[in-house]
């Protein structure tokens, strides 16, 4: 029975040319499998980049930030805008802000729009953020899925940086480009 020893030089190529042999195959899955079959998850994961906008901002509150998405799966465009907004427990002494609205995702496979829970902890200004994906386009027109999001430091008017993670699933519908 032979085996490969992490401390051959020989060994170590082996264990390279598999590793990005393994990372090539993954890469050409994610490229050419956006979504999941029926009743699979994906694990999604990724970042988001946003800013405060104004042009075509028809929230309530005045609250609409657009930018970019990045990850495994999700690549494109994002668009949210908040609609309501809480003080926790009350407006004169609040230990934590809460806010619902909407998003959507924007990539080359379709769109996927849903509804934004957020919560802000105070007296830091980090958000918090759940995304529960609700309707999709083309390939998406039947996924549903939830993200976590995560500010990672108190943002800016000019940006504000996320991490995500999460999962996507069919619904059970067809996944045509339609």
């Amino acid at each position: 029975m032979s085996h490969i020893t992490f401390r051959t030089l020989h060994g170590v190529r082996i264990i390279s040319l598999l590793a990005i042999i393994l990372l090539f195959l993954t890469a050409t899955f994610t490229v050419t499998h956006p979504v999941a079959a029926d009743g699979d998850r994906i694990q999604v994961s990724g970042t988001l980049t946003t800013h405060f906008i104004s042009s075509g901002c028809t929230s309530p509150l005045g609250i609409c930030e657009g930018g970019s998405i990045t990850g495994n799966y999700l690549n494109g465009t994002v668009f949210g805008q908040f609609s309501s907004i809480s003080f926790i427990p009350n407006e004169t002494n609040p230990t934590s802000i809460e806010y619902t609205g909407t998003a959507t995702i924007t990539t080359k496979f379709g769109t996927l729009s849903g509804d934004v829970h957020a919560i802000q902890q105070l007296p830091g200004d980090t958000l918090h953020l759940f995304l529960t994906i609700t309707t999709g386009t083309k390939r998406y027109k039947s996924i549903r899925g939830l993200l976590d999001i995560t500010e990672l430091q108190p943002g800016t008017d000019e940006q504000e940086h996320f991490v995500y993670v999460g999962w996507l699933t069919r619904n059970g519908d067809s996944n045509s480009d339609n």
